[in-house]
């Protein structure tokens, strides 16, 4: 958990909307008598292995770190895959993101190291990995695919061994009853074997409030100038 910078400009309040695929109707526009909102599709990250394996590759961990300053929200989002074959596997990570929120970097452990993804083109990206790959080596490349949503591309994930891949991304909250919301998607995968959220928000008058969806256990403490 860090410091907030002094000057960071206080925030009236936070909602957060946590959810699966599908959101209930809003409390608020409820207790104002006014229409509930329509549900919104989240999709899920999804990873597709290049070959017919025998047991699916599996996303272990997911550990999210969210730094709120005024209205601008910047979160770092980071996954462990687990192949548990005997073989190494190839595989692409399909990441979607909201409307309004822009990516602002991914990165791939290589060899106990984070190591940033070179974004390109399709074509081009196609013969920079089957060129990178003949030497074993793990290109990186990141794909724009269409709208707000990329394309990672894997190699290797070793046998009986893990992988980590971290976005990150950013957003200007919006506002819905008069209070900054910050969506935090939670449909990652049936079961995790970790999940991790840090979400300090800097210089808060009061601490955020879960509108709705799951961690029924979530509490926020002060620190640092605003809420942990």
């Amino acid at each position: 958990m860090q410091d907030t910078q002094a000057g960071i400009r206080r925030v009236a309040g936070i909602l957060l909307l946590m959810a699966g695929a599908w959101l209930a109707a809003a409390a608020a526009a409820a207790a104002q008598n006014l229409a509930p909102e329509p549900p919104e599709r989240w999709p899920r990250p999804q990873l597709t292995i290049a070959s017919t394996v025998e047991t699916p590759v599996r996303l272990q961990q997911v550990a999210v770190r969210t730094e709120v300053s005024g209205s601008l929200a910047v979160t770092e989002i980071s996954l462990t895959f687990h192949n548990p074959n005997p073989r190494v596997l190839e595989d692409e990570l399909q990441f979607p993101l909201l409307d309004g929120q822009h990516v602002l970097g991914f990165a791939l452990d290589v060899n106990g190291r984070m190591r940033e993804a070179v974004p390109v083109d399709k074509a081009r990206g196609q013969a920079v990995f089957e060129d990178i790959t003949r030497g074993q080596v793990d290109p990186g490349l990141l794909q724009v695919t269409q709208g707000d949503n990329f394309k990672l591309r894997v190699y290797p994930i070793p046998a009986q061994g893990t992988r980590q891949v971290l976005i990150r991304y950013a957003e200007t909250l919006r506002q819905r009853a008069g209070q900054l919301v910050y969506r935090l998607p939670l449909e990652y995968a049936e079961t995790l074997d970790s999940f991790r959220l840090d979400l300090n928000v800097a210089g808060a008058q009061a601490a955020p409030l879960k509108k709705r969806g799951q961690l029924d256990d979530l509490t926020f403490k002060p620190a640092g100038g605003g809420y942990h």
